[in-house]
């Protein structure tokens, strides 16, 4: 009859797992880095990273391929981007750390939105356009278009829409709205009762496309 490992063996086991997993994390950097099986998508760090420095002669190129290999190194090490998204992951779902995206809202189901421009201010019909400036716009596009068309060209106005007015459902549930307006709605239903501007609303077209591309 087989006995029941004891307890010390049993601990030992784990240790010896432990320091398996440990060597595997330590050593899967350096083998990405030949191998090259980190596909994730790359971070946004609107920068270039630092190609392989040039070996130039003399102390100072000596010096300057140094320099430039350290900086090679720490944008092009093994698993970077992993560790990267891991590290962001982390800061902001642990810990409710925004500092990294500072451009955007979290919303639910992983969902982020731009919110430069005052986005949430507009989605949510703070800020809205006052007769003269709704004014303006239609004599700056009936301007355009009529400038267009003494050269032969039509003119038609596009509004690409943001993300938010195609999937407001992983909006963040305090994002909302305190009107049925918003500047774009006001757009649309001035321009079409004071202007013969061709302006093209996608809005509905984008959200009837969700049913055959949900992303």
């Amino acid at each position: 009859m087989t006995r029941a490992p004891t307890s010390s063996i049993l601990r030992r086991r784990a240790n010896v797992c432990l320091i398996i997993v440990f060597l595997g994390l330590l050593w899967m950097p350096t083998l990405d880095t030949f191998l090259h099986f980190d596909h994730s998508d790359p971070p946004g760090e609107k920068r270039q990273p630092p190609e392989f420095p040039k070996i130039k002669p003399g102390l100072g190129g000596l010096k300057e391929f140094i320099a430039g290999l350290d900086a090679y190194f720490n944008d092009h090490f093994g698993c970077r981007k992993s560790l990267i998204r891991v590290y962001r992951t982390g800061r902001s779902r642990l810990f409710n750390d925004r500092k990294g995206y500072r451009s955007v809202v979290i919303g639910s189901d992983g969902w982020f939105y731009y919110t430069e421009d005052q986005m949430v201010e507009h989605y949510r019909g703070i800020l809205l356009f006052t007769p003269d400036q709704l004014h303006d716009w239609q004599t700056l596009l009936e301007h355009q278009r009529d400038w267009l068309g003494q050269r032969g060209i039509k003119f038609v106005f596009v509004v690409v829409p943001d993300k938010h007015s195609i999937y407001p459902e992983y909006l963040p549930s305090w994002m909302k709205k305190v009107g049925s307006e918003t500047k774009l709605s006001q757009f649309f239903a001035y321009m079409k009762a004071h202007s013969t501007v061709d302006v093209l609303d996608l809005r509905q077209t984008l959200k009837e496309a969700r049913q055959l591309a949900p992303t």
